[in-house]
């Protein structure tokens, strides 16, 4: 995908770089037609932590040490990961199709990272970026992650992170990815993230992110699927709060005689907008 020779400015936060954080961090600046101009924004930026200029949509790991030699090789073992991550779904699902089962998928879906304040590792508030150093016309960027699966321990997790383009708002950098970006780039995800904002990738929640996988069809059957299991969890938790058993159907002691008579259907449970709040 072409670039157009254009330049992005990053913050990269951890253990033991400019700024000192638990965690994983990054924020985007702003993209650039050049590294000049990267070069002379940047004098606008808070002076308290480190400056990394990349050429856009390149990946760099977010390691753990500012001065670490081993980022290009940990970077080849992320991307070797992703691969085998890639082949073990394709592989699942065509075992899934062939014996016409459902089954998990993440290729092709979009989340969202949550954003949060960053505090040095001894509590020092990091400085926000002044909207005077905001750029113009940017105010969402596209990004992707891989992952750092290998380490068990979230916070020393060493991420890469790259940043594809930006948008002046989320429903606009939304069409870059489905007509743009999402046409061409299926071996990662593609996130959506406020710029200016520090992000934590190894901090994710899944049950809260928000999917948009690129193929419609696809998209609407997942936000269905994903849908109805927050239904039947709203509707346990509501019973659980009543001290109300959950109806649930037994099926493991059904007859298989054809001559049985038809065992009577189960109570239907109430519709869970019914469930609502009793007043006090």
């Amino acid at each position: 995908m072409s670039t157009n020779g254009r330049f992005v400015l990053l913050n990269l936060g951890h253990l033991r770089r400019r700024p000192r954080c638990d965690r994983a961090a990054f924020r985007v600046l702003g993209i650039f037609g050049s590294a000049e101009d990267a070069k002379a924004h940047a004098a606008l930026l808070p002076p308290d932590t480190s400056l990394h200029l990349l050429p856009l949509s390149t990946w760099t790991p977010i390691m753990r040490d500012e001065e670490s030699p081993d980022g290009l090789a940990h970077l080849e073992s992320l991307g070797q990961r992703n691969r085998e991550r890639i082949q073990q779904h394709a592989d699942e699902f065509e075992a899934n199709v062939s014996s016409q089962r459902t089954g998990s998928t993440t290729r092709g879906a979009v989340q969202s990272l949550s954003a949060a304040p960053v505090a040095e590792s001894s509590g020092t508030a990091v400085a926000r970026v002044p909207v005077s150093a905001e750029v113009r016309m940017q105010r969402f960027a596209v990004v992707s992650v891989l992952q750092d699966d290998a380490e068990d321990d979230a916070d020393r997790q060493q991420p890469a992170v790259l940043i594809w383009e930006a948008a002046e708002t989320e429903q606009e950098a939304q069409e870059i990815v489905k007509e743009r970006i999402g046409r061409s780039v299926s071996d990662v995800h593609l996130d959506v993230v406020a710029m200016y904002e520090w992000l934590f990738p190894t901090a994710l929640d899944l049950s809260k992110i928000k999917e948009q996988y690129r193929d419609e069809k696809l998209d609407d059957l997942m936000r269905h699927r994903k849908d109805e299991h927050l239904r039947v969890a709203e509707f346990r938790s509501l019973c659980e709060q009543r001290g109300q058993e959950v109806p649930v159907i037994d099926i493991s002691n059904q007859t298989s005689d054809p001559n049985a008579p038809p065992a009577l259907p189960p109570p239907e449970p109430p519709h869970l907008e019914a469930l609502e709040a009793e007043p006090t």
